[in-house]
């Protein structure tokens, strides 16, 4: 399982507002002073338009066995944010996949101070999560998860709470296969 200790010790780049990266410091001290710091969350839809979610490890420092996106993870020192995504892509989930862009969010206690990228994805293929990082994983439509959501039913993250309502309220942030699929019915 993932080893705290070790966790909280990975370096991290910490930036200011803008994102201007503006030193550097250890993931934990970084999370207990509340540095500004950058991440990276991806929703990843199978051909029947459900998404995918994965549940924290009882071991995570932040939501331990809480459901969140498909992929997530912090930017690590001289990695861009593209480069963060496919590392987080085959590490937690073992999929490499085409992606693209939907929004950026500056850093606020919500967001854990994380300036945060969020992508969509598309695939067909099984993912292969790695069990250090992903105690259960799932596929489910959107709209179920959002009434989940609101009734309390699923433990989740605020990012994935965030992300689940911005895809619902713009349709036009769900990847291109989807939408052409929902157009046929």
């Amino acid at each position: 399982m993932v080893d705290p200790q070790l966790e909280a010790e990975e370096l991290l780049p910490v930036i200011d507002g803008r994102g201007n990266v503006i030193g550097a410091e250890k993931r934990g001290v970084i999370h207990a002073r509340k540095l500004l710091h950058m991440a990276v969350h991806m929703m990843v839809f199978n051909p029947a338009g459900e998404v995918l979610l994965q549940l924290r490890v009882a071991e995570k420092d932040t939501w331990p066995l809480h459901w969140d996106t498909s992929v997530g993870g912090h930017v690590m020192l001289h990695e861009t944010f593209e480069q963060t995504l496919k590392r987080e892509m085959i590490e937690e989930m073992g999929l490499e996949l085409p992606y693209r862009f939907v929004q950026a969010l500056c850093p606020a206690d919500w967001t854990g101070w994380e300036m945060i990228r969020q992508y969509v994805g598309w695939t067909d293929q099984t993912p292969q999560p790695d069990p250090q990082e992903v105690a259960d994983w799932t596929f489910i439509p959107l709209p179920k998860l959002m009434e989940e959501i609101e009734r309390n039913e699923r433990p989740v993250t605020p990012s994935l709470r965030n992300f689940a309502e911005h895809l619902m309220l713009h349709p036009e942030c769900l990847p291109d296969e989807i939408r052409k699929n929902k157009e046929q019915v």
